[in-house]
């Protein structure tokens, strides 16, 4: 046993002595060096570098809670230094132009809370540009909440790297980066807030706020990049590329001479605001691209294509600009470069002065289809063409029913505009589904935007979606406003309980169209209303308490509805004359229909029936009351009149 023991006891006694010394060696590895103006082991950045080995944790002072300033030039080459500010700590270049710099040896280091600001400084023609932190050699490493003031480059970044959470200003250049993630940062006041000059890699560049710049962000040949969730305000430029592949999706641009200017191919623009800037997109010589539900508002020009080819414009609301959208030739030196094929699908296009401008009086494009678009309510034009190429643009609501020449300026012959096909178009048709029903029922009633004036259905596409439908009705209730969903909106004509027939007219309307929708409202018959009450009157003599719900001309309906709806019938049978006249022992037809309208108001208000009502000859229990309106509506059945008094036994 011993020797089966130490047998399998060696291996496992080296494996721990292993762990003991790999953890003793972690530990001894990873330690916190201080370095502050007076009372630390350091007093120099550079000192505790010097004493660091990789993995370290420097703490970086201030002066016992005042601002204190490190004139340093500090390059870290060992990896996964973390240099941590703890306090008011600021790191000014001294003599050089650099800054901070983390070397390719540095790999996976971090810088926290800094204050990086260089002293003034002017281009002595060298070429050799003050940079404040630069991590173009080192990979993995994280630079977050830092303040960085006052460079020619405020950060330059390589590969795989992390800026985070910074504020970056004063500084020519923002942040240059080739294949990071940039996160979360303040940046103004720079020539360009984010740039990559043609590195080739793909990039993050995530919820950051940039404003004051002349480009907000500006990519070269940076592919397969991410720009998502940024505020870009006040720049000349917001977005400016020369990219394929990126996808730029729910930014918000405002306030910028060009939102987003472009000359590239086989981009996706989706979900952004664009937002009150002199131009929301610039797209020249891009061609491919797919630029799908934006907000683009309060421009000159919407979206401005020229000489670019075979673009998606789809699902986008373009409103309240001078242009909604200007598709045109390009000029490039002595060549002519055309926008074709492009496609308008979908989108809301209203309330410009011109809705969609293809071309000019010297100009050319072929093969641009409009269809599915909602072109209401522009000031001077719906649509445009100049040029003698024909436009295809069937398929589109126009905001009312009727022909929408009137919206359209082109080439006219004989009074027939020649270069834009527009016909068919869309108009608003209607159903109830079911368009007979009894009263207390409801009927569904759909708005339809999915015919041509032709007749035929549309076919591939639908309007934009979330286009305002109001339904009203002459008869019973109806939910109001809806929004269309993939070219429909529907909504539920409610009845209310009745002896009365008739025909509830719904109104539809959509812009500058309005429909009806006649739905033919049965009566409920005495008969079933007897036959309900006698039972309801068996199920209380028989269990002392109502019934949940109980069945009335095939509808199943609660106690309390029917229980209102029997006051409400003997007022309808009546008539608008009230009764006179007082009876001993009995219930006159003036105090019966008072009563119905007394039991009437507390259903409403308590949302149940009252235990009893105070009558002229005593308490009436709830038996009583169905009781009583069973003989006034026994009567009437037999008399067609109601009786001049009842018992109320």
């Amino acid at each position: 046993m011993n020797i089966f023991f130490r047998k399998k006891g060696r291996p496992l006694f080296f494996i721990i002595l292993f762990l003991m010394l790999l953890f003793s060696i972690g530990s001894a590895s990873a330690a916190d060096l201080e370095v502050g103006p007076s009372g630390y082991t350091y007093s120099t950045i550079n000192q505790a570098l010097a004493a660091a080995q990789a993995g370290d944790t420097i703490n970086v002072h201030d002066n016992s809670g005042t601002p204190y300033t490190y004139q340093e030039n500090i390059e870290i080459n060992k990896a996964n230094i973390s240099l941590v500010s703890k306090g008011n700590v600021t790191l000014t270049p001294s003599g050089s132009k650099r800054g901070l710099l983390i070397n390719s040896s540095g790999n996976g280091s971090k810088i926290t809370g800094f204050n990086i600001i260089a002293e003034a400084w002017t281009d002595d023609g060298t070429g050799n540009l003050p940079v404040g932190v630069s991590l173009y050699d080192c990979k993995n490493c994280i630079i977050s909440n830092n303040i960085v003031k006052g460079f020619f480059w405020g950060i330059i970044s390589g590969k795989n790297n992390v800026i985070n959470n910074n504020t970056i200003y004063n500084n020519s250049y923002g942040i240059e980066l080739e294949g990071s993630n940039i996160t979360y940062n303040t940046i103004y006041n720079c020539s360009m807030g984010i740039s990559d000059h043609g590195s080739g890699e793909a990039n993050l560049i995530y919820k950051n706020i940039i404003y004051d710049c002349e480009e907000g962000i500006y990519l070269v040949w940076c592919d397969f990049t991410l720009i998502e969730g940024n505020q870009i305000i006040d720049c000349t430029t917001g977005w400016g590329d020369y990219s394929a592949h990126i996808t730029f999706h729910n930014n918000t641009i405002s306030n910028c001479n060009y939102g987003i200017a472009m000359n590239a191919n086989n981009n996706v623009i989706s979900g952004n605001i664009l937002d009150h800037n002199q131009v929301g997109m610039d797209i020249t010589v891009g061609n491919d691209n797919l630029i799908t539900f934006n907000i683009i508002q309060y421009s000159s020009h919407g979206i401005q294509i020229y000489g670019s080819s075979r673009n998606n414009i789809t699902h986008n609301n373009i409103t309240h600009n001078m242009v909604g959208i200007l598709i045109d030739e390009y000029m490039d030196t002595s060549t002519l470069i055309a926008a074709n094929d492009n496609k308008v699908l979908s989108n809301d296009l209203s309330y410009n002065s011109d809705g969609i401008v293809f071309g000019s009086i010297f100009s050319e494009a072929s093969g641009n289809e409009v269809h599915y678009n909602r072109i209401v309510a522009n000031t001077a034009w719906g649509l445009v063409n100049y040029s003698d190429e024909v436009v295809n643009a069937t398929w589109n609501w126009w905001g009312s029913n009727a022909d929408p020449s009137s919206k359209i300026y082109g080439t006219t012959i004989g009074g027939v505009i020649t270069n834009v096909i527009y016909r068919p178009w869309i108009i608003l048709t209607g159903t109830a589904w079911p368009n007979t029903i009894n009263a207390g029922a409801s009927s569904e009633i759909t708005a339809y935007l999915t015919t041509g004036s032709d007749g035929l259905p549309v076919m591939g596409g639908w309007v934009p979606d979330e286009i305002t439908v109001l339904f009203t009705t002459s008869k019973g209730s109806i939910a109001s406003p809806k929004y269309t969903n993939l070219g429909l909106a529907d909504s539920w004509l409610v009845t209310q309980l009745s002896t009365l027939g008739g025909t509830a007219v719904v109104s539809i309307t959509v812009d500058n169209q309005t429909i009806t929708v006649p739905v033919t409202i049965k009566g409920i018959k005495i008969t079933d209303i007897l036959a309900t009450t006698y039972n309801l009157k068996k199920y209380i003599i028989r269990f002392h308490v109502l019934p949940a719900m109980v069945n009335l001309a095939g509808q199943r309906i609660s106690t309390t509805q029917f229980l209102k709806f029997l006051g409400t019938a003997i007022w309808e049978l009546n008539g608008p004359k009230l009764p006179a006249g007082k009876y001993r022992g009995k219930i006159g037809a003036r105090e019966y229909l008072n009563m119905a309208l007394i039991i009437n108001n507390f259903i409403d208000t308590q949302g149940r029936a009252p235990n009893y009502y105070r009558s002229s000859i005593g308490k009436l229990n709830i038996y009583r009351i169905v009781n009583l309106y069973y003989q006034a509506l026994k009567f009437y059945n037999s008399k067609k009149r109601l009786p001049s008094y009842v018992y109320g036994i």
